[in-house]
């Protein structure tokens, strides 16, 4: 463990916060996060996220919803949602 840990029951949700988030050196984690994203961004902005989605697996796991429907499959079953695959949804 190591890492401090807050733990908040805010409407039966259970949060947990570890000190020494990225949050507490602002420049530097931007930095960090926009050089190891900003390709896939790129991405999406010259083929647009269906398309994007359809080729790409990376981009495809960080899709969540699409259209009004839930696509990751341990969220919705966390929450007791039904799921349905992104490719399922994106033919």
């Amino acid at each position: 463990m190591g890492a401090n840990v807050t733990i908040l029951d805010i409407s039966l949700k259970r949060l947990e916060q570890l000190d020494k988030m990225p949050g507490s050196v602002p420049r530097t984690s931007t930095i960090a996060l926009t050089n190891a994203t900003l390709k896939y961004g790129l991405e999406i902005a010259k083929a647009g996220l269906e398309e994007t989605a359809k080729r790409s697996t990376v981009i495809a796991s960080g899709v969540n919803t699409w259209d009004g429907c839930l696509t990751n499959r341990n969220v919705a079953e966390a929450h007791g949602i039904d799921c349905v695959s992104l490719p399922e949804l994106l033919g």
